[in-house]
């Protein structure tokens, strides 16, 4: 919940807090999720600790028949008689008056002889030979992250030579494939595409076919360094010279970007101008420094209060006007709805209405007749998708005082609940953005029965790039060649 505080929490805009501290020491996740480290052993060595007791009893065993095979041989009588053998000086294998004792000390004498079979230096020769490896794998120069530089490590030297066996390899797509930093590529308004150059799978498709693109045109000075979108319709808050709907709802993109979010805004000491995002997501903080460049700058957080400074006509990048927008709600993001909302005063006093999420799951609940751009939108998102982005619909409306008061009471009686107070809000939260007919119904995605009025408008799509890792598809490609099966995770 919202007065709830997590491990690694940052302290925000306040000096001190009054708290209790719970889930401490062996309650804690931490604790009750550790176990002792499994010991990884490879296959070769398993296999060794089978043959290695299994070679000892073969020795007992051949030891043991010719142990016996002697003691009898002592006991003949020819043997008393064996004048070359000098039986008259006995020892401790050769006694002719206690042939019993003469068999079980040949019983040892045969097992040294035969100790040869156990491959004690195996084991040795075994670990020199990973150590090896694991040297090879960590000088390995294909293998090293230049920009940290960090080379490969062999953690585990037991399980090198594991390498040549894997078959299958179940990978994590963002972060692991990717480098999980996002790029503000395109975006869609009013049923127009905005966003200049090619992303990585779109080079890719051409290069398999046989094509060249010509390459990304540079983006224009002013804009933030890591700011790499390239469109001059709308840049530097040239969005207002759109036509008058698109202008409205470029407008309305920008506030959903700017303010749909839980980002905070931090400034260093070196730069107090330049603004530093500390978002939860990579996404969040590609959205709000979009929101910067195209004249929506998030400049403050307060309790209930963000101040956005807005550009009024083509500008620099972080001037304009400061406008207070008070935070009325905010409903989080969920994998049941897979979207979030907040609703908003703007500084006329007007309610805002303002939700993002997976096109599937907002597109349902547009009005199509006061959105005559959905069609063309749903196929920019397609497109969009075709070529590796990562696609969010943004979408909202305007609330009446009386709707909004009504809703807003069920809203804090449900968050004073005791039990169920974390469905109760969902439901609430699914409510306002889907527009039920009636009170306490799931979201539609789940009950199709829930009777609802569409009421949202499309503000716009856009989309992110989140690129490959350096090397990646080469890398599939000699893991393919070398018959190994590859399942993404998404």
């Amino acid at each position: 919940g919202g007065q709830f505080l997590q491990r690694s929490t940052k302290l925000r805009n306040t000096r001190w807090v009054i708290g209790v501290a719970v889930y401490t020491g062996k309650d804690t996740k931490i604790q009750m999720n550790m176990s002792e480290t499994p010991n990884k052993v490879s296959a070769i060595e398993r296999s060794l600790n089978l043959f290695i007791p299994a070679l000892f009893v073969l020795v007992l065993v051949f030891a043991t028949v010719w142990a016996i095979m002697a003691g009898n041989w002592v006991a003949r009588e020819e043997t008393k008689y064996a004048w070359y053998l000098d039986v008259a000086q006995s020892s401790a294998t050769l006694n002719v008056e206690d042939p019993t004792l003469s068999g079980f000390i040949s019983l040892f004498t045969f097992i040294v002889l035969i100790s040869l079979l156990i491959p004690i230096s195996l084991y040795v020769s075994l670990e020199f030979t990973k150590i090896f490896i694991a040297i090879i794998i960590s000088g390995d120069r294909e293998m090293w992250a230049e920009e940290e530089d960090i080379p490969s490590l062999a953690r585990s030297y037991g399980l090198c030579e594991e390498l040549g066996q894997v078959t299958y390899i179940f990978s994590d797509k963002t972060g692991t494939l990717t480098q999980n930093l996002m790029e503000f590529r395109k975006m869609s308004i009013a049923g127009i595409e905005y966003g200049r150059g090619y992303c990585e799978v779109e080079r890719a498709i051409a290069r398999k076919d046989g094509r060249s693109l010509p390459p990304d045109p540079p983006p224009p000075p002013g804009l933030d360094p890591k700011f790499k979108f390239v469109d001059e319709r709308i840049l530097f808050g040239r969005w207002r010279e759109l036509p008058a709907a698109a202008a409205t709802d470029a407008e309305h993109l920008l506030l959903n970007l700017s303010l749909n979010h839980n980002v905070q805004v931090e400034f260093t000491k070196e730069n107090p101008t330049f603004p530093i995002f500390q978002a939860e997501s990579p996404d969040e903080g590609a959205f709000v420094e979009a929101a910067r460049n195209f004249g929506y700058y998030f400049h403050k957080r307060d309790m209930k209060e963000v101040t956005v400074r807005i550009s009024k006509g083509p500008s620099k990048v972080g001037e304009g006007e400061d406008a207070k927008f008070t935070m009325l709600n905010f409903n989080q993001f969920d994998n049941n709805r897979k979207r979030t909302s907040t609703v908003v005063r703007m500084p006329d006093g007007r309610v805002l209405l303002l939700v993002k999420g997976a096109d599937a799951c907002v597109m349902p609940f547009i009005d199509t007749k006061a959105s005559p751009a959905h069609v063309t939108t749903q196929e920019h998102i397609d497109r969009f998708s075709e070529q590796g982005l990562r696609t969010l619909l943004f979408a909202g409306r305007f609330m009446t005082e009386e709707e909004y008061t009504t809703w807003n009471d069920k809203y804090v009686a449900a968050s004073l609940l005791s039990e169920g107070r974390e469905a109760a809000l969902k439901m609430l939260a699914a409510a306002l953005e889907e527009g039920h007919d009636a009170d306490n119904q799931e979201s539609y995605l789940f009950n199709t029965s829930c009777k609802f009025t569409p009421r949202l408008l499309i503000h716009g799509v856009s989309a992110l790039e989140d690129k490959l890792q350096q090397n990646v598809g080469d890398c599939i490609a000699q893991l393919a060649k070398a018959m190994i099966k590859i399942w993404v995770l998404t």
